[in-house]
């Protein structure tokens, strides 16, 4: 699992004030114009999550211990 990196000086955006990540981001409570989110989606790509396992593990994955009953 990861570790988070929040600091008091950079606490994570779930404990700030609603202002705060709404003003880091650009956006408001309305969402993103269409405009914005054409510009966003080309300068970052799709919102797709990414594969949870790397190829190497799911190949080994035969090789998990199973309790057959």
């Amino acid at each position: 699992m990861k570790k988070s990196k929040t600091t008091p000086e950079h606490p994570a955006w779930w404990l700030k004030p609603l202002t705060e990540p709404k003003a880091e981001l650009a956006t408001d409570a309305a969402g993103l114009s269409s405009a914005e989110a054409r510009v966003r989606l080309a300068k970052f790509g799709p919102n797709l999550f990414r594969d949870r396992h790397s190829a190497p593990l799911n190949k080994n994955s035969a090789f998990k211990q199973h309790i057959d009953i």
